[in-house]
């Protein structure tokens, strides 16, 4: 498979190249736009919900449905709360298996699997434009990008059936790889930055569902393109973070609050970097970033989040592949983030869905102490696994460690093999549901006898752990 080049002329988005090697290091690597965030409490509002507070740990897990869009990248996610799903549109990789083309399909998700729609009117294909939900209207908005022969300032609306072309009496000039999300506190979608063919830009433009209007802020951020935005709920405010601005890679954050653009000055920031999408985690209270490029010609899969104040980085147990140019949103039906596609490592388009979602597990009881039991013969006992919080997990391990024996062996306790151990490694335990780990206590010689079960769930990187404990009798 071949990628989507290297080469961008500073003129216009559209003017590339294939190869066989992302490169990932230059302006000219390519622009991409995300999905402006639509994961906020606004949305969840409109559905009848609450903001959930976090309750563990979150981590990266690999979803695996039936059918997915074909490999791309440069493609925009956005949550569509009048149809509780996720919508994807275009992106660029290899339509026909021929390098490199531009897509213009529309896909939805509803938090299991991948449905392709065939809308009777729709955008032109088209890659690296800006895509996000208006709350006010109740329509998903999409703007610009590159066709491939020349960047576009074109608008348009899904009602969740069809496309709809709009026609503002203003527009934003032509672009490409610019962000916009949608500002709940302003009732309106923010756009900033992007590409276009004189370089990169730094103008603010906010849609009110009818018209474009440019706005005039006192400060804003250093022209810039490769970046991406959310919106903040707990601060009302949008926040923008990095990109790449003239050749340089940008690690700054700045928020927008309705009217002006204030840089902020975390104790702590991701490094420099571009191409990385971000959403705002309505679970969790914060923006979530991941991967992109840092100009060193190795994609990133790191994570980080925002509080409002400042950036912690994550370390799952899982991530994602290291990779630019994938997109987020954040799914207030499922509580997660969805990731999907990209440009990974190996210089490949990818189209792997990922969730960044947060569980709590419980055990109980929170120990096991069995009776006095014969040696050489079996006592069994239940230990229940419940999934407390919003979101489905993922049984990832479950092991009987013995004091002073190596991990995860042991003689005088058994695992039974259905229940919890059944579903190891795959077939999740949705939100509201418990499987057992029957454990049977079997003692080879008389004395008291000790272990640990230890089970490892998607929900967080540190093991449940409960410990056993029984005596082994003669007759």
């Amino acid at each position: 498979m071949t990628t989507l080049s290297a080469r961008v002329s500073t003129s216009s988005f559209a003017n590339r190249s294939c190869s066989s090697t992302a490169s990932f290091a230059s302006k000219g690597s390519g622009r991409r736009s995300l999905s402006a965030v639509a994961g906020v409490c606004a949305f969840l509002l409109l559905l009848g919900a609450e903001c959930i507070p976090a309750l563990a740990q979150p981590n990266w897990v690999q979803e695996s449905p039936a059918s997915s869009p074909t490999p791309r990248n440069y493609a925009a996610l956005a949550y569509d709360a009048a149809q509780g799903q996720v919508v994807l549109f275009g992106g660029a990789g290899e339509p026909g298996g021929v390098c490199c083309g531009y897509f213009g399909d529309t896909w939805v998700w509803n938090g299991a699997s991948w449905t392709q729609e065939f809308p009777a009117n729709s955008p032109s294909a088209r890659a690296a434009f800006g895509m996000d939900y208006d709350a006010a209207q109740g329509q998903v908005v999409l703007f610009g990008g590159s066709s491939g022969s020349g960047d576009l300032n074109d608008t348009w609306g899904w009602n969740g059936t069809n496309w709809t072309q709009l026609n503002p009496a203003n527009s934003p000039s032509a672009r490409a790889a610019f962000s916009m999300v949608y500002d709940a506190a302003q009732g309106q979608i923010v756009l900033f930055g992007g590409l276009n063919g004189t370089g990169d830009l730094n103008d603010t433009w906010v849609w009110n569902g009818t018209n474009w209007t440019q706005l005039s802020p006192a400060t804003s951020p250093p022209a810039r393109s490769d970046f991406d935005m959310a919106y903040d709920t707990v601060h009302g405010q949008v926040v923008l973070f990095g990109g790449i601005g003239e050749g340089v890679f940008l690690g700054d954050t700045w928020v927008w609050n309705g009217t002006n653009w204030t840089q902020e000055f975390p104790a702590t920031s991701p490094p420099a970097r571009g191409e990385s999408p971000m959403a705002y985690d309505a679970a969790l209270g914060q923006a979530v970033l991941f991967g992109g490029s840092n100009g060193s010609g190795t994609p990133l899969n790191d994570t980080w989040v925002w509080d409002g104040t400042n950036w912690t980085q994550e370390y799952p147990a899982a991530s994602p592949s290291a990779r630019v140019w994938a997109d987020m949103t954040y799914d207030p039906q499922q509580s997660q983030v969805v990731l999907f596609g990209g440009l990974n490592g190996g210089g490949y388009f990818v189209n792997d869905t990922w969730v960044y979602e947060t569980g709590q597990v419980t055990a109980s009881p929170t120990s096991i102490t069995y009776p006095n039991t014969v040696v050489g013969r079996q006592y069994p006992m239940a230990q229940k696994i419940e999934n407390q919080g919003p979101t489905k997990v993922t049984i990832e391990s479950v092991c009987l460690t013995e004091d002073n024996a190596p991990t995860c062996t042991a003689s005088d306790f058994i695992l039974d093999a259905g229940g919890c151990v059944a579903r190891e490694g795959h077939d999740p335990l949705n939100a509201g549901t418990s499987c057992k780990i029957g454990v049977i206590f079997t003692p080879k010689s008389s004395g008291a006898k000790t272990a640990t079960l230890s089970v490892t769930t998607s929900a967080s990187s540190t093991a449940i752990q409960v410990p056993l404990s029984g005596t082994g009798v003669l007759r």
